[in-house]
C-alpha cells in the first residue's frame, strides 16, 4: 500500500510541476496557437453569422411564384388533386424561364463560394429554393414538376434530349412525357415521340400553347434525334453527385463554424481546466 501511495504522490507531484513548466519552456508555441485560435473564432463567429442569415433567406417565398407554391403545399397535403397537364401548365405559367438559377451567398454562403471554383456547384436542386428565386431553366422546371408528382404518389425520371430536359411520369402501365419548359404533355414516353408519325401530336400541342413555326421545328429536331438521349433511373435526381454536395453544404454551414468557434475558445477552456479549483484542491494534498 504504502508503494503504491508513493507512486500516486510522485505522480500527482510529477504533473503539478510539468504543468506550468511545460508552459515556461514553450511561450512561442502557446502564442502562436493563441493567435491562432484568436482568427478560428473570429472566422468561425463570422461564419455562424451568415448561415444566420442563410436560415429564413434560403426558404423565403417569393410573390411571383406564390400561386405556384401554394399549389405546390396542396398537392403535397392532399387538399388539391393532382392532374399531370394542370400541374405542367402551372410550372409553365408559374415560374420564369432564365439561365442561370445560381445559389447566392444569402442563400447557402458555402456553396455560393465552392461555385466560385466550380460554378455547377452553385446550382440547387431545391425546389423550395427554386420557387424562392422565382427563376428556373427546362431541368429546375422538371424538378419542381417532378416535386409535385412525387408528392401526390406518381413514379417520375427526368430525359435528357440533346441537351433539354423533360419529365416523364408513370400513369398506370405507361410513361408519359411532360415538358413544364414548353407547357406540352404527351400520353407516350419520349422515345416513341420521336416517331416521325407523331409529328401532327407534337406540332399541334406546341401550337394550342402558342408556340411560334420556328420553335417548333426546333422542337422536333430536339425530339426526334434519339441517339443522345438520356433516362435516368426512377426517382433519382438529376445530377446525383451535385445533389449530395448540395445536402451536405446544408449541413456543413453549420458544422463548419461551431468547430472553429469550439477550437477558438480551447486555449481558454484548456488553461481553465488546468487551473481551475479542482488543481488547487489537489496541490493541497
Amino acid at each position: 500500500m504504502l508503494l503504491t501511495r508513493n507512486v500516486q504522490l510522485s505522480s500527482a507531484a510529477t504533473i503539478q510541476k510539468t504543468v506550468p513548466l511545460t508552459g515556461g519552456d514553450l511561450p512561442t508555441v502557446r502564442y502562436a496557437w493563441d493567435k491562432v485560435a484568436k482568427i478560428l473564432l473570429a472566422t468561425g463567429l463570422l461564419m455562424m453569422g451568415a448561415s444566420m442569415v442563410n436560415l429564413p433567406v434560403g426558404r423565403t417565398t417569393n410573390p411571383l411564384t406564390l400561386p405556384l407554391s401554394q399549389y405546390v403545399r396542396s398537392v403535397a397535403t392532399g387538399d388539391e388533386r393532382f392532374e399531370l397537364a394542370d400541374a405542367t401548365t402551372r410550372v409553365y405559367l408559374g415560374i420564369v424561364h432564365q439561365e442561370p438559377r445560381y445559389i447566392g451567398p444569402g442563400e447557402n454562403w458555402l456553396q455560393a463560394v465552392a461555385g466560385i471554383f466550380y460554378p455547377p456547384m452553385k446550382t440547387t436542386q431545391d425546389t423550395d429554393r427554386l420557387l424562392a428565386g422565382g427563376i428556373a431553366n427546362c431541368s429546375e422546371r422538371s424538378q419542381i414538376l417532378k416535386t409535385i408528382a412525387e408528392s401526390a404518389g406518381y413514379q417520375c425520371r427526368f430525359v435528357g434530349l440533346q441537351g433539354h430536359v423533360v419529365l416523364e411520369v408513370l400513369d398506370g402501365e405507361h410513361w408519359r412525357m411532360a415538358d413544364p419548359d414548353y407547357g406540352v404533355v404527351f400520353d407516350l414516353d419520349a422515345n416513341s415521340l420521336a416517331s416521325m408519325d407523331r409529328q401532327p401530336v407534337i406540332v399541334t400541342a406546341l401550337s394550342n400553347r402558342g408556340h411560334q413555326a420556328q420553335t417548333i421545328t426546333r422542337y422536333l429536331e430536339i425530339l426526334q434525334t434519339t441517339n443522345d438521349n438520356q433516362t435516368l433511373p426512377t426517382g433519382s435526381p438529376l445530377s446525383p453527385r451535385l445533389y449530395k454536395v448540395e445536402q451536405a453544404c446544408n449541413w456543413l454551414i453549420w458544422i463548419l463554424p461551431t468547430s472553429a468557434i469550439a477550437l477558438g475558445l480551447s486555449p481558454v477552456l484548456i488553461r481553465g481546466r488546468l487551473h481551475g479549483p479542482h488543481r488547487i484542491k489537489q496541490s493541497q494534498r
